[in-house]
């Protein structure tokens, strides 16, 4: 059985995985750590998946191939950070209890942001292997 899967299908198979690892690194640390009673508990990570979906498209987080890595970097750091922010800042506002201890959601940021670093890398070497460089000619006046 040979399945050959497109590079666009490649693309947004690793954007899921990407989504879903972020998230489920959330919802292991949160249900751990701050799980009290909390109505809110689902509300928050599904809110939490939208934040960092809808981040990374402010930011172009997965444009592979068109953005620099370190670009890719910095806007996935960012997403994570905001997204993060969000989220504790909305729960300090609805539930009047800050998340404690803090130390769990700053080792899960730390973890998000190696993942970060780890995923750009890897997409990018999967990006370039299953799109090699196309021969081009520049035409100068």
């Amino acid at each position: 059985m040979n399945i050959k899967i497109d590079s666009s299908t490649k693309m947004r198979i690793l954007k899921i995985v990407h989504i879903g690892i972020t998230w489920a690194m959330f919802f292991v640390c949160w249900t751990i750590f701050y799980k009290k009673d909390d109505s809110a508990l689902h509300a928050r990570f599904v809110i939490y998946a939208l934040i960092i979906f809808i981040l990374g498209r402010v930011y172009h987080m997965y444009e592979i191939g068109f953005s620099k890595v370190s670009e890719l970097v910095y806007a996935q750091s960012l997403s994570t950070t905001i997204s993060l922010a969000i989220i504790v800042v909305a729960h300090v506002f609805a539930f009047l209890w800050y998340p404690d201890p803090i130390l769990p959601l700053l080792v899960l940021y730390v973890i998000q942001l190696g993942l970060n670093f780890l995923w750009t890398y890897v997409a990018n070497k999967i990006y370039f292997a299953s799109n090699p460089p196309q021969k081009t000619i520049v035409l100068y006046r």
